[in-house]
């Protein structure tokens, strides 16, 4: 006999099935129906496979789908690179739909694209792990603050609501992803992209927020801050 705790506890699983289902309904355009049957075909052994931490790849077996699903926000002109490279993988069927054999089974990459954030939203349901992979080796980037947040200045004074949710959801989480000499790169390619319209004297205040949103770079002092060889 169920306690009145388990019975909540198990109407508020249900709850957030039914709630995920429809999200993934409406974000790809197809039925539950639609979607289980597209991946059916899939490896089986999704759960053990190795892929990049960020962006998450979130399985959906437990739904009854056998496919990860995995959102990357990348720059408007990454769009045309991150599209060749699914399609140099795979064959592409119907509209953002893509199929591939491996080892006896369909790997099957689904996408669906907005824009948001002067960036594109990328939206993939896959069960095609060495894709992922490939991807992530890619190294997409969102929109930076210096494009994506221009208009709030290099100290992104931001108001609660979509600027707060794509520091905290978008941008922290890539720009962390990174290793110390992998934002350093990132920094000094940016630079030279960004000459024409910000100065020095801004450009600092845009890196000086930059250290500030990892722990790693946080407190350094100005000797450590030198030796990161950012600008």
């Amino acid at each position: 006999m169920f306690s009145i705790t388990g019975k909540l506890k198990q109407a508020e699983a249900k709850h957030a099935e039914r709630n995920g289902i429809r999200a993934l309904e409406q974000r790809f355009g197809q039925s539950f129906d639609q979607l289980r049957a597209l991946f059916a075909d899939g490896p089986a052994d999704l759960e053990h496979a190795r892929l990049p931490s960020y962006p998450v790849a979130v399985l959906n077996r437990d739904i009854g789908i056998n496919a990860f699903g995995l959102v990357y926000d990348i720059e408007s002109a990454q769009f045309p690179r991150f599209l060749n490279l699914v399609r140099t993988m795979s064959e592409e069927g119907d509209w953002l739909c893509f199929r591939r054999e491996i080892e006896g089974h369909a790997a099957t990459t689904l996408l669906r694209t907005e824009s948001r954030f002067r960036g594109v939203s990328v939206k993939m349901l896959s069960n095609d792990p060495e894709l992922i992979r490939s991807i992530e080796r890619e190294r997409f980037n969102p929109a930076p603050p210096w494009i994506a947040m221009y208009e709030h200045g290099p100290f992104l004074f931001l108001s609660q609501g979509e600027e707060q949710y794509w520091l905290d959801h978008i941008w922290t989480p890539f720009w962390r992803s990174l290793t110390i000499e992998e934002q350093g790169e990132f920094v000094r390619n940016a630079r030279s992209e960004t000459r024409h319209y910000i100065s020095d004297e801004q450009w600092r205040d845009w890196l000086i927020e930059l250290r500030g949103q990892d722990p790693r770079t946080r407190n350094l002092d100005d000797e450590a801050v030198a030796q990161l060889n950012w600008s």
